[in-house]
This record gives C-alpha cells, sequence and structure tokens, in this order.
C-alpha cells in the first residue's frame, strides 16, 4: 500500500511538473465570457498561462503562498489580504488573511488597472517567504516587465515582456 501511494504521488509531480505555458498558449483556448459576480477585484490576466481573468481570493480561500515552477498558481488574494503558508497543505499554498499592515481606512486601490508585472512584483513582496534563486520583477515605466531580470543570487535571465514567463 505505501509504495502504491509514493507511486501515486511521484506521477502525481510528474505530472504537475509537465506543466507548461507556451507562446501562442492562449490563442488555442476557448474565450471565456467577461467575469462577473466576483466577491472582491478582478485580476487581469491572473488565470492560466495568464490567458484569463480571474476574481481575486477572498479572506480564508486557499491562494499561492510561493511560486513553484511548473505547477498550476492557486490564485492571488485580495487588497487587504495576504496568502499566509500552511504547514498542513501542500508545498506552496496557504489562506488568503488579513494583512497586519493593512490601513482599514484607506481606499480600495482597483487592482484591474495594475498590469501583470505589477501584480506579479507586488505578490512576490508581500509573500512573508525567501527562498533561494527568489525574483522580484522588475517592470519599465508602461508597466511591462523588462526583458532581462535577476534573481536573489544574481543569476540573470531574459522573460517575454508580456507575460514575464522565462524565456
Amino acid at each position: 500500500m505505501f509504495i502504491k501511494g509514493l507511486t501515486l504521488l511521484v506521477v502525481a509531480c510528474i505530472g504537475a511538473e509537465a506543466m507548461v505555458c507556451f507562446h501562442g498558449i492562449c490563442d488555442r483556448l476557448p474565450t471565456r465570457e467577461p467575469l462577473t459576480g466576483c466577491k472582491g477585484s478582478v485580476i487581469k490576466n491572473g488565470g492560466f498561462c495568464h490567458c484569463y481573468d480571474v476574481c481575486a481570493k477572498q479572506e480564508g480561500e486557499t491562494c499561492q503562498s510561493r511560486p513553484i515552477r511548473g505547477r498550476p498558481n492557486l490564485g492571488t488574494c485580495d487588497t487587504g489580504l495576504v496568502c499566509d503558508a500552511q504547514e498542513h497543505m501542500i508545498i506552496g499554498a496557504g489562506k488568503c488573511v488579513k494583512s497586519e499592515e493593512t490601513n482599514v481606512t484607506a481606499p480600495k486601490q482597483d487592482r484591474s488597472t495594475r498590469t501583470l508585472c505589477e501584480q506579479k512584483r507586488i505578490s512576490a513582496m508581500i509573500s512573508m517567504i525567501v527562498y533561494r534563486g527568489q525574483w522580484f520583477p522588475k517592470c519599465d515605466a508602461a508597466g511591462l516587465f523588462k526583458a532581462e531580470q535577476c534573481d536573489n543570487i544574481n543569476e540573470c535571465f531574459c522573460v517575454d515582456v508580456n507575460t514575464g514567463v522565462v524565456d
């Protein structure tokens, strides 16, 4: 029984690592209707391979506490919430909780006006988890990804300026 469970776990991990967002994938996916009925804000291009808009995660919902290369993103918390890593959950998962730094009197910023680069940068900065090789996206004046990015151990790489996907 142990071997069967271990085999299933290995197959699941390999399958998750096999997900690749290649150039042009969004053109091959079916179009979706605009989102309505979100409890919070809408994250532009926050869905699968950055092809779809998604609703921001609300307090208590599962979110992506740290990025895991090759695995689907579990979602981003709404303004005023942070993704708190949970020991009992899968690696990289967390729960959206109120940020201690949130000023309740501050007006809610419309996340839909942020570019994908700005969203990823903010998400990386509020993650509260630092790991070797982590990178904080650098955005240009137009809000696009700068073509060259460097991680926290000074290894540099090129990314697609629109999506941030490593080339």
